[in-house]
């Protein structure tokens, strides 16, 4: 079974807060066609529709970062069309994770490309250092405390 460790840097509503969203997104998008429809002033047109727009993609974005077995990767998610951003192992030069004392733990990975940084909860270290480990070279990790 291939072992994942899940960042905290994950963009993700509840699935009710989702539908709250929406909902409020399409009322917001409605109150501003009508005003449109009646001939209201672009002042009560354009705000509601924006703010409604927003609000309906704000519903449907969908954002996770993990390291796995095969490399770091990034996925977005907006309205079921998936945009995964993959590095495998070997195009990573160095890793560098920062311990921070009871708190959140930081990996940043340099490659032949700019790679993002990642952040962990402190019950992750041991898995997130095992990890590292076991796919790079010891002398391409530095871990400070």
């Amino acid at each position: 079974m291939p072992r994942t460790v899940q960042a905290v840097t994950r963009t993700k509503l509840p699935l009710w807060a989702k539908f709250i969203c929406a909902a409020l997104g399409i009322l917001f998008a409605g109150i501003g066609m009508s005003s449109f429809l009646v001939g209201g002033s672009m002042r009560n047109v354009i705000i509601p529709i924006l703010l409604g727009a927003t609000m309906i993609y704000i519903s449907g974005y969908e954002r996770s970062m993990y390291i796995d077995e095969k490399g770091v990767s990034k996925e977005n998610s907006f309205w079921g069309q998936r945009k995964v951003q993959h590095v495998p192992w070997d195009e990573i030069v160095d890793a560098r994770i920062i311990l921070n004392k009871g708190k959140k733990i930081y990996a940043i990975f340099h490659g032949n490309m700019p790679l993002w940084p990642f952040t962990f909860l402190p019950e992750q270290e041991e898995a997130l250092i095992a990890m590292v480990t076991e796919k790079m070279d010891a002398e391409d990790i530095r871990i400070e405390r």
